[in-house]
């Protein structure tokens, strides 16, 4: 979708004072490193929402001295002599006050920044195997609440593989950038690691600080050394062990989920994780295959993401959980409030074709998808509402990579890329509309699994992002037409994982195996921008390769987010030298001559650092396109304005040959305006130097509903206003039935109804009203006609309608009745095969009625009535002779509404309308 300014700027300010409080103080992410040809010093910081995109100025000193002053941008570049000085920042409003400092911080001599781990000691399995260690997904948050983002990492043991047999235990480490360690948790032998295991860093409570919630299992400590006490996990016997004899880890033991505290490690409270193992016997639902105790890979994928959503009235940040993906899916969102973890709310999916079930994917992401002001939680191939209910589900299935941001300017807020695995899907790849779920571009099936595919706006040349995927050589724009090969030159073997803001353009990099691809937008072909680790000094040792990812195939860093600095993004890879561990951040130190804010102020990007480590890693993007938000940055923050003036209105219905009553409208900050749609006869003037359009004149067009639009000119952010003319035809309207299905009828719940038709004349339209769901109306305003079609699937009762005729001289309205039935529950089959000839008198009832119909001799005939959700109210059966036979059936008990009579013989039926008066 295309915002304006406003809503980018009105949206990230809501964003940032949703987390303002956690970076107060040092929140400017000031820094400063010799550049790679060591001629330069790059210095930059972080524009936040809360800035006048205008207006803020921000002076940078070096050793106390003013080096930059600046309103436009957030780095800068200065000579090599600055290179051991100490710079500090100051942040003013536009009269002069300062709002925001930043102090103390030195320059480093490269554009990576190596940081020294503890790693944990080898680890001795159940079974006397000895497993090392090495930095797997990690997280960024402030989590001891002084401004500055603290590195959080998971230690991968290695013995990590395909099958879900237990691993090395879980290690969490929080680091500061300095290196200090925070505090480390050990979660013990009964939880899986790697990157089934996600976990949460997020201020949860709102009060400034960070806190840590994932799942735990008996065994589990917390940062203090003690096995988790509080809650579900007091008493436990932290000495037993869920892992059975195939070495599974499943339903032997508890399952929990924790939060710790984000500063000290310490557990805050612990309660039982939803659902546990056993909830399936078999996670696998295909035929002759099984997924329990001696695979357990189907029933232990955790993935989880934070999400704001409403807590007993109350906006709050909230962990959700979701275990499953390929069929069954549990999820489940929970709240800490600064006292108490608990469930607010849980969606089982255990029935194919509903709600998530089947639809997930290897990643989890959120956001707000439908515009409510709450995140809704997008799974895959399906999204769940804010209040766990269902919001939409496509029926495309499992697939590895999903997307979520703003890709295509012409939709209506964001969008869901997904590359597809299953065969039964029509598509390798699709682009969704993140509100309804609706498609908007697809691939074609080409068979088999797509593995990878990615959105990034790389290509100035056309509007909103553009697409790789592994079936299609071409990347494709986001209508889905080729731009050219994407398999060139240096990505010949490219995974398609990551988008980066790397050299400062607007437009992003391509990031994968641990280099950066810029795209050529002239030539159509990348070129290698930057390699990640190459020849560089770590612990004074020069060596040839210093990156090495994560994830097998996927070629992950253990984290790509906006740390340090301005804008552009950091990646971190982990390395080892001279028997130690290190995790290296790596940061440009290109100059840009833009500035947008921080881009963990966007609460879409910043909701994904947090679920970044979940599953099969993907890449964070943001809500908004840079692109437009800055076009519309530099044209002006003023949006133009349309105001109606005069006293015609801008609805107006009359005669042909009738004068319309005049009326205007005049607009600000525009040059002029445009106008389409009057009908013949209609007329405007415009005023280009009192800024006002008239419209006035006879309309004497065709008959029909004529809508007209104005829209300012000349301004980024221009107005429109609709209206429309309505010229009555001579005589009163008229509609007409047609085709052979009554206007009136009765239907079994989920069956098709006789479709039939309306005509209408003298008038623009028609509007039908009160269909049931299924049923639908189209309307044909060129032949004037509207066919009624469809399935009956709303629920058992009366359904009136009506169509009316909209411009008429006068209006007509017709109407009929769609009257659903529960499907017969005590026999189907043809009807035609027998024919009680069933007679009700008198029906109405008022106090008895007669009941006759035909029998076959020797035959049990059953008669029962029903109401209208499908339920037996009475009923009896006879003997047959050969002729009719005659019940009597009394008012008694019968309430006053319709019935249905069923006369049933062998798989035979006939029904009948009661109505009781």
């Amino acid at each position: 979708m295309r915002h304006s300014l406003y809503s980018i700027i009105a949206f990230l300010i809501f964003t940032a004072t949703c987390t303002l409080s956690a970076f107060a103080g040092k929140s400017r992410g000031l820094w400063a490193n010799v550049t790679d040809n060591g001629r330069n010093v790059f210095v930059s910081w972080r524009m936040r929402a809360t800035d006048a995109p205008s207006k803020t100025t921000y002076k940078l000193y070096a050793d106390g001295k003013l080096v930059s002053t600046t309103t436009s941008r957030t780095n800068v570049l200065l000579p090599s002599s600055y290179s051991t000085a100490t710079f500090s920042l100051q942040v003013l409003d536009d009269e002069g006050n300062i709002t925001d400092t930043q102090e103390g911080v030195k320059c480093i001599g490269t554009s990576y920044y190596p940081i020294a781990l503890d790693k944990p000691a080898n680890y001795t399995m159940y079974d006397g195997a000895v497993v090392s260690y090495h930095p797997g997904d990690c997280s960024a948050y402030d989590m001891d609440g002084d401004g500055e983002q603290e590195i959080i990492i998971r230690w991968d043991p290695s013995n990590i593989g395909n099958l879900c047999t237990a691993t090395g235990p879980v290690i969490y480490d929080c680091i500061k950038l300095d290196g200090t360690r925070l505090w480390r948790i050990n979660l013990g032998p009964n939880v899986l690691n790697g990157c089934r295991q996600s976990y949460l860093c997020y201020d949860f409570d709102g009060d400034g600080y960070g806190e840590l919630i994932t799942k735990t299992a008996q065994g589990s400590k917390d940062a203090t050394g003690n096995y988790l006490s509080k809650g579900a996990a007091k008493g436990a016997n932290h000495n037993a062990s869920s892992i059975n004899s195939s070495g599974v880890i499943t339903d032997g033991g508890k399952e929990w989920i924790t939060c710790y505290d984000g500063r000290t490690g310490k557990e805050l409270a612990t309660i039982d994780y939803w659902p546990y193992f056993n909830i399936q016997k078999d996670w696998d639902d295909r035929p002759n295959a099984t997924d329990g105790n001696t695979y357990g890979h189907r029933g232990n994928w955790f993935k989880s993401t934070v999400a704001a959503i409403p807590v007993n009235g109350v906006k709050r940040n909230c962990a959700v959980t979701v275990r499953g993906i390929y069929t069954y899916s549990y999820a489940a969102a929970y709240s800490w409030d600064g006292e108490n973890l608990s469930q607010v709310w849980r969606l089982a999916s255990d029935v194919k074709g509903q709600g998530i079930y089947g639809e997930g994917a290897h990643s989890l992401s959120a956001g707000d998808m439908d515009g409510d002001g709450y995140d809704e939680i997008m799974v895959g191939a399906a999204a769940i509402d804010h209040d766990g209910t269902l919001l939409w589900r496509s029926g495309l299935g499992h697939g590895d990579a999903t997307h979520l941001g703003e890709f295509d300017p012409d939709n209506e807020g964001m969008e869901v890329f997904i590359v597809l695995e299953e065969e039964t899907a029509p598509y390798d790849a699709a682009l969704l509309s993140a509100k309804t779920g609706k498609v908007l571009m697809s691939k074609k099936q080409t068979g088999g699994d797509t593995g990878r595919g990615m959105a990034l706006d790389c290509d100035s040349t056309y509007p909103g992002a553009e697409i790789m995927e592994w079936s299609d050589a071409n990347m494709l724009t986001c209508k889905g037409n080729n731009i050219a090969p994407w398999h060139t030159g240096s990505t010949t073997s490219s995974s398609i994982n990551n988008r980066i803001f790397w050299d400062g353009d607007l437009l992003e990099e391509y990031h994968d195996r641990g280099h950066v691809d810029k795209w050529d937008c002239t030539n159509k072909t990348w070129g290698r921008q930057h390699t990640f680790g190459y020849n560089i000094t770590i612990d004074n040792q020069k060596i040839q390769w210093g990156a090495n990812t994560n994830n097998d195939s996927k070629y992950n860093p253990n984290l790509q987010a906006d740390i340090i600095g301005d804008w552009r993004e950091e990646v971190l890879y982990w390395t080892e030298v001279n028997g130690k561990t290190y995790i290296t951040i790596y940061t440009t130190n290109i100059e840009s001559p833009y500035k947008i804010p921080w881009l963990r102020d966007d609460h879409t990007y910043d909701l994904a650092v947090a679920w970044q480590n979940c599953g099969y890693n993907q890449t964070p993007h943001l809500g908004y396109n840079p692109r437009e938000y800055y076009q519309s940055l530099q044209k002006g923050l003023t949006p133009a304005t349309l105001t109606k003036n005069g006293a015609g209105s801008s609805n107006q219905s009359l005669k042909a040959g009738e004068n319309l009553i005049e009326f205007s409208y005049v607009w600000t900050d525009a040059a002029s305006v445009s106008v389409a749609g009057l009908p013949a006869g209609v007329k405007y003037t415009i005023d280009n130097e009192s800024k006002r359009i008239s419209i006035y004149g006879t309309a004497n067009d065709s008959p029909g509903k004529y809508e007209f639009q104005i829209k300012t000119l000349g301004n980024d952010n221009n107005a429109i206003k609709t209206g429309s003319i309505t010229i009555l035809p001579d005589g009163p309207a008229e509609v007409i039935k047609q085709g052979a299905g009554a206007s009136t009828q009765t239907v079994e719940k989920d069956s098709a109804i006789e479709a039939f038709s309306f005509a209408w004349k003298n008038a623009a339209t028609v509007v039908v009203d009160g269909l049931p769901l299924g049923i639908t109306a189209t309307i044909d305003n060129l032949a004037q006609t509207v066919k009624i079609s469809g399935v009956a699937n709303d629920n058992p009762g009366e359904y009136p309608y009506t169509v009316t005729t909209v411009g008429g001289n006068p209006d007509s309205v017709r109407s009929g009745m769609f009257t659903i039935v529960a499907p017969a529950t005590s026999a189907t089959g043809n009807i035609s095969a027998f024919n009680a000839n069933a007679t009700l008198s008198p029906n109405p009832m008022e106090s008895q009625s007669q009941l006759s119909f035909a029998t076959k001799a020797g035959e049990i005939t059953h008669w029962n009535i029903i109401n209208l959700t499908g339920n037996i109210i009475r009923g009896g059966s006879v003997r047959g002779t050969g002729g009719k036979v005659c019940i009597t059936i009394e008012r008694l008990g019968l309430a006053t509404g319709i019935y249905f009579i069923e006369i049933t013989n062998g798989k035979n039926k006939e029904i009948i309308k009661l109505i009781v008066n």
